[in-house]
């Protein structure tokens, strides 16, 4: 094998989804083909859970002396993705074979088109209100019902009359209530509330 200083191989595959999926090396790294035996680079991260088609990129580094190791190592990266994941780039120096930086493509996580953001609740149109929920992968789309609704997020209902709520505590119409100040009259005469006057069912 020749010593090779500075190189930086390519390995494009085009994927169904439209995306490149990427895997290279770099640095003293000299990419090889693939037979059954390289060892896995266990210094990269190799969690190909959500792939739905993968590939194998196989490599070997230089010596502390400046010579060419004679182990190659492999690392296994995504080309494609499970529904509910996407490509992500990641770039790592090799602790295995030494000199080598890879470049390759995982899948990850993403939120569904209907609820991006996962950081606050945005209106999703009917007293509903819905945020990309991370605690289980793929990640999910939560709903709530919005200010002034009650229900279980899949259904909301305006709360009765002048009735308020709000939002993440409103799952039962007994949450709707009338603001303390609120002023009236009836056949009795004129009252106001002086405290919160939730809805009784």
């Amino acid at each position: 094998m020749l010593k090779l200083l500075t190189a930086s191989v390519f390995l494009f595959l085009f994927t169904t989804n439209g995306f490149a999926a990427v895997a290279t090396v770099s640095g003293n790294c000299t990419k090889q083909s693939c037979f059954m035996g390289e060892p896995l680079d266990n210094s990269l991260q190799s969690n190909t859970y959500g792939c739905r088609t993968s590939g194998d990129i196989c490599y070997y580094g230089g010596t502390a002396s400046g010579g060419t190791a004679s182990t190659s190592y492999r690392a296994t990266y995504c080309t494609s993705c499970n529904d509910g994941y996407e490509l992500k780039t990641y770039t790592s120096v090799s602790q295995s074979a030494r000199g080598c930086t890879v470049t390759y493509d995982l899948c990850v996580p993403k939120c569904p088109s209907e609820c991006p953001n996962s950081t606050s609740y945005s209106d999703a149109g009917n007293g509903k209100q819905v945020i990309c929920s991370k605690t289980v992968v793929p990640y999910q789309c939560s709903y709530r019902c919005a200010n002034n609704y009650y229900g279980n997020g899949v259904t909301c209902s305006p709360c009765p009359g002048l009735g308020k709520s709000v939002a993440g505590n409103n799952r039962v119409i007994t949450r709707c209530y009338v603001e303390s100040g609120y002023t009236g009259s009836n056949t009795a005469g004129q009252y106001e509330y002086t405290g919160r006057c939730y809805y009784s069912a």
